[in-house]
């Protein structure tokens, strides 16, 4: 019989069979817990051990000191490396006269090899002078719940990648639908280039890179835009076709391991990684999307690479639908403002400017000068020569104009070999030095059609002032057609200055 049994015997005041049915009770309740209750002497010898602290323990209790407890029965702490310190153990502090709740252990042991979570909680055992004679430990297996707990913070932190992945991959969506909405919108070469520089290093924040576009020959290819640290690297601005895997193989190439052998040529500097992916327009290739990255090791969300190449190829091509777009509406720009054959501008971009310069000029109180043009005779190097010869002539009057014309000027074909030079800010005396300096350089043209000289080239040119000759545009620019009328009824190769204007120019005009 239990020891601890016999000694309730002696002490029990009862008839025998009360007694031995209230022990039979005792020893039934205590061996079908399904927690393990030990109970020891002051010197700490069992006198309780039911069963599920000899399952716990994997053994009998064996006699031993206290500090052996844990080496006796594989006892660690939580990390399940540390043994438990044997002083440190609950049962071993309650003879200390110390209570403890919930102490978590690790038991490893023949019977466990895999090893059980057990939760204890240890009361010491005082006689009625409060002295302490004992110790009792209850002891709860809590293996399962800890594996739920793991189980649980491994879906908790599945759930929480998913959700994080979800978020970057709603973000991405939203950085790519605003990034072609402002590509779409730009004007300018200049400002798509701020918008790739700008949206590229926000959908790759640990990354850095650049833009590269192919120059007009086509023999290589301009850094257009850069971010990140890549200005740092102090690389070459312009690379060869033949330097990038990417533009040889016209699609992306993923260098994701440092040490590949299949490293662009344009990477001269170090990188645990990079992307280059062809810019593609509708015919042939127009630039390439340049991506670097530092972190390879780093990255916290599954297939980086895939997801990372995936993105840039995304955004390379917005880039150049974009770019492509962009061109076409330069281009359809040019040809409704521009003249095919000189490159000038038209008669209606003339005479829209034209009304803007007038108000900003009233605004300001300056002078606009207005010069109206015509080739002298041109029917007859038609007619001599061939149409042909005609646009060289065109042409080359054209160079005459543009030769030393200010940003601010208009040059124009105002139709057939009538030519306007919109002049800004510029008085009589300013406009009569340029027509004057237009007529010596058009009768120094030497042209030549066939090997055939064509003949001398003269022009005449009637000039108007805002706002002596007219203060509307109809009317300034009526003052400069009669003035060109009276130049060429006068004899041709001559300025003729608007009566008003010059009147309004003359010294006695100032008194």
């Amino acid at each position: 019989m239990n020891p601890l049994i016999t000694a309730l015997q002696r002490d029990i005041d009862g008839t025998p069979g009360e007694l031995q049915e209230r022990i039979r009770v005792l020893e039934s309740a205590l061996e079908s817990m399904g927690d393990g209750v030990v109970v020891v002497d002051q010197q700490g010898q069992f006198l309780l051990c039911n069963s599920a602290a000899r399952r716990i323990y994997g053994r009998d209790p064996v006699e031993g000191s206290i500090e052996r407890w844990a080496e006796l029965y594989g006892v660690f702490l939580p990390d399940r490396l540390t043994p438990f310190p044997g002083h440190q153990l609950p049962l071993a502090r309650a003879l200390r006269g110390e209570l403890t709740d919930q102490i978590e252990l690790f038991f490893r042991n023949p019977a466990h090899p895999d090893g059980i979570f057990v939760e204890s909680t240890a009361r010491p055992l005082r006689d009625p002078d409060h002295q302490v004679r004992g110790g009792i430990v209850v002891m709860r297996d809590v293996s399962l719940h800890k594996q739920a707990e793991v189980e649980l913070r491994e879906t908790n932190n599945r759930l929480s990648l998913l959700v994080a992945e979800q978020a970057r991959r709603v973000e991405q969506s939203r950085l790519l639908a605003e990034m072609s909405s402002l590509l779409q919108a730009t004007a300018t070469v200049d400002e798509l280039y701020a918008v790739v520089s700008d949206f590229v290093e926000r959908l790759f924040p640990s990354a850095h890179g650049a833009f590269f576009a192919y120059s007009a020959s086509r023999d290589d290819l301009e850094q257009k835009a850069a971010w990140g640290t890549y200005a740092a690297l102090q690389e070459s601005l312009l690379i060869k076709p033949t330097e990038c895997w990417g533009l040889r193989r016209g699609r992306a190439h993923r260098l994701d391991a440092p040490g590949s052998r299949m490293r662009c040529g344009h990477i001269k500097s170090s990188t645990d990684g990079s992307i280059c992916v062809p810019v593609l327009g509708p015919d042939e290739t127009i630039g390439l999307l340049h991506l670097r990255f530092d972190d390879t090791h780093v990255v916290s969300f599954p297939s980086p690479w895939e997801e990372r190449e995936h993105l840039a190829v995304t955004a390379a091509e917005y880039i150049g639908l974009s770019l492509v777009n962009l061109r076409l509406r330069m281009a359809l720009q040019q040809q409704s403002i521009r003249d095919p054959l000189t490159g000038l501008f038209n008669r209606r971009f003339l005479e829209e400017t034209l009304i803007r310069e007038l108000k900003r000029a009233q605004r300001a109180k300056t002078t606009v000068c207005v010069l109206m043009l015509d080739i002298d005779y041109f029917k007859q190097f038609n007619d001599r020569y061939g149409h042909a010869a005609g646009d060289i002539v065109l042409r080359e009057f054209a160079s005459v104009l543009n030769d030393g014309s200010r940003g601010a000027d208009v040059v124009s074909r105002y139709g057939g070999e009538e030519f306007t030079v919109l002049l800004p800010d510029t008085t009589i005396e300013g406009g009569r030095a340029k027509a004057e300096k237009v007529l010596e350089q058009t009768r120094a043209l030497r042209l030549s059609f066939n090997g055939v000289d064509i003949g001398l080239v003269t022009t005449s040119i009637g000039l108007a002032a805002y706002p002596a000759s007219g203060e509307h545009a109809e009317g300034l620019l009526g003052a400069a057609d009669a003035a060109l009328y009276e130049a060429k009824q006068g004899g041709r190769d001559r300025l003729v200055i608007s009566t008003r204007a010059a009147a309004a120019d003359s010294p006695s005009a100032s008194v």
